[in-house]
C-alpha cells in the first residue's frame, strides 16, 4: 500500500522513460526502478524516485514533479539526508537529465 506522498509505479516508469533511462542528476544509465535492477547499475545502486518540489512545499505526485535518480544522487539532493530549506525550491532545471 502506498502513502499519499509516494509516486505510483506507472509515474516512476513514465519519468524514467522521459529521462531515456538516465539518472536525472548524474546521467548514469538506469536499467529499471526496482532494487533488482541495481545489479546492472554502474556502481551497483538502485534508483529512487524524488519529488522535485517536495510535498511539504506543495509538490504533487504527478510525473512532471517526479525525477528518477541514483541512490547516491538522492542522498546528495537531500544534502546528506536533510530536506532543503522551505525558502529554497528546486526546479526541473536543477536536474540536467530531466529529459534524458
Amino acid at each position: 500500500m502506498s502513502r499519499d506522498n509516494e509516486f505510483s509505479q506507472m509515474t516512476k516508469i513514465m519519468a524514467l522513460k522521459r529521462q531515456k533511462n538516465k539518472c536525472g542528476s548524474c546521467g548514469t544509465r538506469i536499467h529499471g526502478i526496482y532494487k533488482i535492477d541495481a545489479t546492472h547499475h554502474k556502481f551497483g545502486e538502485h534508483a529512487e524516485a524524488h519529488h522535485i518540489r517536495h510535498v511539504q512545499q506543495g509538490g504533487t505526485n504527478a510525473v512532471f514533479n517526479c525525477i528518477i535518480i541514483c541512490k547516491a544522487c538522492h542522498y546528495s539532493v537531500h544534502e546528506g539526508g536533510n530536506y532543503r530549506s522551505k525558502d529554497i525550491l528546486a526546479t526541473q532545471a536543477d536536474f540536467p537529465h530531466f529529459n534524458g
